[in-house]
């Protein structure tokens, strides 16, 4: 459920996470609602979701693969238009983003289409 949140959020609002990436380019402070929502929300949501699947993990790892998805999560946001042109994807429509979710998740938890560990 975080990671859905956080990928319909980055959806919906496009445009902040490019202002966000915009200001980290020109070295310019980033102030913004969406820093502060991933500090306060996102980020504990994301690593939430990632320690029910893998409890295991120690929250330096958590953190990794919180950043990991955050990062999966942007991209093809931020290159929307391209992805659509380039690979026929539309990740901001509720059907291909469900299943591009679902692939990243299967993948950062390490388990396969059926739910099996993969080596």
């Amino acid at each position: 459920p975080g990671c859905r949140a956080v990928f319909e959020i980055l959806c919906n609002f496009p445009e902040v996470t490019r202002h966000m990436v915009n200001q980290s380019f020109r070295g310019t402070p980033v102030v913004d609602e969406y820093r502060d929502f991933l500090r306060r929300e996102g980020i504990p949501l994301v690593t939430a979701a990632l320690a029910e699947v893998r409890p295991e993990y120690d929250q330096a790892r958590l953190r990794a693969r919180a950043l990991q998805l955050l990062s999966a999560l942007s991209f093809p946001v931020l290159m929307r238009s391209h992805l659509q042109e380039t690979l026929g994807v539309d990740v901001c429509l509720p059907a291909e983003r469900a299943l591009y979710l679902q692939v990243l998740v299967e993948s950062l938890a390490g388990e396969g289409p059926s739910g099996s560990e993969r080596e």
